[in-house]
């Protein structure tokens, strides 16, 4: 005979989420592996084509595949190119910049620690670190200099005043 207790543990084990991912839905589901035979060169040769396409963004080598071949189907346009990329190109302005923001702050930072660093009594044994720190700002002032005017063709190009 079975009691009122161990029907209702039966219950509450069939209804314990047991963990993990969900089950797919059916859109996420693959029906079909499709295989692509290709020699080594072919290979490479789309590895390359794959990365030259997708730099900077996280696409499968599967999903890259089928937005080329769908859009082939619909007579769309391929996907553009990295460099002709409106959000490609923000997306390096916005790193530049970036960089740029934090080289800066390594100057201004710099800069403290000097003020800093006289107003101790022994600033004459520091002079030294002070001195390397000036070298590495120095060789950064170059960098500074090209991504500058690596923003400013950047954003003329992408407004539409290249020269």
């Amino acid at each position: 005979m079975v009691t009122k207790s161990e029907t209702s543990n039966a219950d509450q084990q069939k209804k314990r989420n047991k963990g993990g991912r969900p089950s797919k839905v059916a859109d996420e589901k693959i029906d079909k592996i499709k295989c692509i035979a290709t020699t080594e060169a072919e290979q490479i040769r789309l590895n390359r084509i794959h990365k030259i396409y997708t730099a900077g963004q996280t696409k499968s080598f599967s999903v890259f595949a089928k937005e080329v071949i769908f859009a082939l189907e619909t007579s769309a346009t391929l996907p553009s190119t990295p460099s002709k990329d409106p959000t490609y190109i923000n997306t390096i302005i916005i790193q530049l910049t970036q960089i740029r923001q934090d080289i800066r702050s390594v100057n201004t930072l710099h800069n403290q620690v000097v003020k800093r660093i006289n107003s101790l009594f022994v600033a004459a044994e520091l002079k030294k670190e002070v001195q390397e720190t000036n070298d590495i700002i120095k060789q950064l002032a170059p960098l500074m200099q090209r991504l500058t005017s690596l923003l400013d063709e950047l954003t003329r190009e992408q407004s539409g005043t290249a020269k």
